[in-house]
């Protein structure tokens, strides 16, 4: 009998730090949100102290006191990291769903495969897994949270009693696709526990809170609703956005972040092989300032045809910006989306397309994802918007400047 099981990479941000830096194997580290506010990561013998989202400026002496390691996000590392944990597992299994940046679902028959599996990404990538086992994804939900606080890093969670006994001590919140929003309701409903959600009738569940809350009472009963998708929808849309690392003020700064990001989701829709028929900007304060009125503005425009070629689309997007931009405003945030997005292989091209100018695009763009180093000088070259690293680690494997070397 085959069954569901989901790997998760234990802390995966704080494990991604420590790859690349021994010296953190054994210290207390956390990680921060972008422009360093808020805590998104924590290494487990922080969790008792931080909670996840406490904002930097308050917990900063407490984290000091304790010889905390802090970090900044190191975005371009973690995504990089994420692809070869996933391969690694895809090598492995013929069946993967690959849910987000740390999680995977696959089917496996023994759990010796998970054992395996786990031992080989450890080897491979440096970075450490738990690995749930059950009938289904609701349920291997359930087992993963158990397999973290054993050594071997796995729990199959198949037996009947078993499962009650553990659903009897989860608070519903934490079931996989609840939440705090819907574990109120469902606490206003009489069910604090996910046992006390699983013996809720189908026809109260249907009828306070909808059809997926009910599969997924079903799947705590161990029926499966929710298939393993091997073959995800294509993406209909990207987007590129950071906060500013402090207020932009000036059309020049804006423009170059609008640029910058406009950049960014092209590459990221040349890596997917997509092209964008339409472009989105927006630009945005901060809500959180009560001296300044709230400001938000967004414009969207259809692309001559569909596109991944960066300079098409910064021209674009730096259009459609200019007139939302005004004086005298503090921006906190801008971003891009490339929208309408058609796989790059099945676009018609026009019968009078200049395919020389064609071809010398298309190689510009290769030379560009294939060396993160270039870029285009309207994207600005100090950046003094750019958000705020104080504690940013090296690009260790997407940059040759950081590359590590040996000495003998």
């Amino acid at each position: 009998m085959s069954y569901i099981a989901l790997v998760d990479c234990n802390s995966f941000f704080v494990s991604c730090e420590r790859v690349f830096r021994p010296e953190l194997w054994k210290r207390p580290v956390v990680v921060l949100s972008n422009n360093d506010g808020c805590v998104v990561a924590r290494s487990r013998d922080v969790k008792k102290f931080i909670p996840m989202g406490a904002p930097y400026f308050k917990y900063k002496e407490l984290l000091d006191r304790m010889g905390v390691v802090v970090c900044s996000s190191n975005y371009e590392l973690y995504s990089d990291l994420s692809s070869r944990v996933m391969e690694t597992i895809a090598s492995l299994t013929d069946a993967l769903e690959i849910y987000s940046i740390d999680e995977a679902f696959l089917r496996l028959d023994r759990e010796e495969e998970a054992i395996a599996i786990r031992k080989k990404v450890l080897q491979w990538t440096g970075i450490p897994t738990s690995i749930g086992i059950a009938k289904n994804k609701t349920l291997a939900k359930v087992a993963n949270h158990i397999a973290k606080d054993k050594g071997s890093g796995v729990k199959m969670l198949i037996d009947k009693e078993e499962i009650s006994s553990h659903l009897k001590t989860l608070p519903v919140e934490e079931i996989w696709g609840i939440g705090r929003r819907l574990g109120t309701r469902l606490r206003a409903l009489g069910a604090s526990t996910a046992l006390e959600f699983r013996e809720m009738s189908e026809t109260k569940l249907r009828g306070s809170l909808g059809v997926v809350p009910l599969r997924t009472a079903l799947e705590l009963r161990g029926e499966t609703a929710f298939e393993l998708e091997e073959h995800p929808e294509p993406k209909q849309g990207v987007v590129s956005s950071r906060s500013f690392g402090r207020p932009v003020t000036t059309w020049e700064e804006m423009e170059e972040a609008i640029a910058l990001h406009a950049g960014k989701a092209a590459a990221k829709i040349r890596d997917d092989g997509s092209q964008a028929t339409y472009l989105q900007v927006f630009l945005l304060t901060n809500r959180f300032n009560p001296l300044e009125a709230t400001y938000s503005r967004v414009a969207s425009g259809a692309l001559p045809g569909p596109t991944d070629f960066t300079p098409a689309l910064v021209q674009k997007a730096k259009s459609l910006a200019k007139p939302l931009f005004y004086k005298n405003v503090s921006y906190k945030k801008c971003g891009v989306f490339l929208g309408g997005l058609v796989p790059r292989k099945t676009v018609q091209e026009d019968l009078f397309i200049d395919r020389s100018r064609r071809e010398k695009e298309e190689k510009l763009m290769a030379l560009l994802d294939e060396e993160p180093r270039l870029f285009f000088l309207s994207e600005g070259i100090k950046r003094g918007w750019k958000m705020k690293r104080d504690h940013t680690s090296s690009q260790y494997t997407t940059s040759w400047d950081y590359l590590l070397t040996i000495k003998i």
